[in-house]
């Protein structure tokens, strides 16, 4: 194997999520760098998850390396076993980077780590409960983050695990050739807690499915996510619910995704008598989703974070976005009235709904910013080339 092998590491496969998804396009970027050896290598992958990729992308299967490790220690010797036969390699890991860091102690890997997860927000870590990152929520976080993310009341014994965790996480980041970020956001907490500085890029869509004009749009909004309290789904019904009351019921809601908080959400609609205008469409396939985001009037995306990929799907589709104030969001997409920032108040959410669907927008412009600035093609071109120059 050459060493213009790009191996993209992706430890399990035993869901599709964000970060699988994000795997998957850098993989597809194949197509457009002809002088690289792309791979995938995971450790396992459940049926669910190949039927998946097969179904959505078929042309990268015969790129995937299934290591079919019984456990962590077999993951780690075949690993092991892969890099010492193959030289040279650059790899771009998500999750896979604490093995990494372990074999980089016998091999010289080069490795950039996907870091796209904000420690601070971080809905299922516990790294963010130990001391010393705590400290930092209040700089970063308005106090209804903070009530919302440190839920959990914890013990010293608690807090010393945490802790370690935290001083070996910022060995391993320390320890990688490059740690890339999705914003700037991210990228100022990771340099105060870890004393590091990341590289920010983006990546949320693919040039092969842009629209090129817009297509007639329904009578809808449109929300796409995991059912969990962090995305705040129930703001999104509560701004609902005050939209009509204020505006009339020209508009319904559709709300695409599962997750434990379904019945949760099912009920508030019930509860404020507006069930007949919501509709939860439960999970929906790649190819249902592209046909919500190219018909619906607005997608509204509230979720407490930096950056989501729904996000700027919705812009690929010629799809306005209300977004929440922690979006970071480049004045580009708000001069240009694709994209509203609001708050998580009901009667703002409301007034700012019926504010940005009423204001113009010139589509024929959005395409050429996103393939720059959001593109999987862009994005792994700015990593091949940063590579290139270390």
């Amino acid at each position: 194997m050459n060493n213009n092998t790009i191996v993209i590491l992706q430890k399990h496969f035993v869901t599709i999520g964000g970060a699988e998804i994000f795997a998957l396009n850098l993989l597809r970027t194949y197509k457009n760098f002809n002088e690289f050896n792309f791979i995938m290598i995971v450790s396992t992958i459940n049926d669910e998850s190949m039927h998946y990729i097969r179904l959505n992308y078929p042309e990268i299967m015969n790129k995937i390396v299934i290591l079919n490790s019984k456990n962590n220690l077999d993951f780690i010797k075949k690993l092991y076993i892969y890099y010492k036969t193959n030289k040279n390699l650059f790899t771009i890991v998500a999750y896979g980077y604490k093995e990494l860091f372990l074999l980089n102690r016998v091999l010289n890997i080069k490795y950039y780590i996907l870091y796209h997860d904000s420690v601070l927000l971080e809905e299922y870590g516990n790294q963010k409960y130990s001391y010393f990152i705590k400290q930092y929520a209040n700089k970063f976080l308005s106090k209804e983050l903070i009530s919302h993310t440190y839920q959990k009341k914890i013990n010293f014994f608690q807090n010393l695990v945490f802790s370690i965790n935290y001083i070996f996480m910022k060995i391993i980041v320390n320890d990688a050739t490059q740690v890339c970020v999705l914003s700037n956001f991210s990228a100022d907490e990771k340099y105060l807690i870890y004393g590091i500085r990341s590289l920010v890029l983006k990546a949320a869509i693919m040039k092969e499915d842009l629209l090129n004009k817009v297509l007639e749009k329904d009578n809808y909004f449109l929300s796409i996510s995991r059912l969990v309290e962090k995305k705040n789904i129930h703001k999104i019904i509560y701004g609902f619910h005050n939209y009509i009351n204020k505006y009339g019921t020209k508009y319904t809601l559709k709300i695409a995704g599962t997750g434990p908080y379904k019945e949760e959400l099912i009920n508030l609609a019930v509860e404020l008598n507006i069930n007949q205008y919501i509709e939860f469409l439960g999970f929906v396939d790649t190819k249902l989703k592209k046909e919500l985001y190219e018909k619906a009037s607005l997608f509204i995306c509230l979720d407490s974070a930096d950056f989501d990929l729904t996000f700027y799907e919705a812009l690929t589709a010629k799809t306005k976005v209300l977004c929440s104030e922690m979006f970071e969001v480049d004045n580009y997409l708000l001069n240009n009235s694709y994209v509203l920032k609001t708050t998580l108040e009901p009667i703002d959410i409301a007034t700012d709904i019926n504010k940005i669907i009423s204001l113009s927008s010139n589509w024929d412009i959005i395409n050429n910013y996103l393939l720059e600035n959001v593109s999987f093609e862009a994005y792994m071109s700015n990593l091949i080339g940063v590579n290139h120059s270390k």
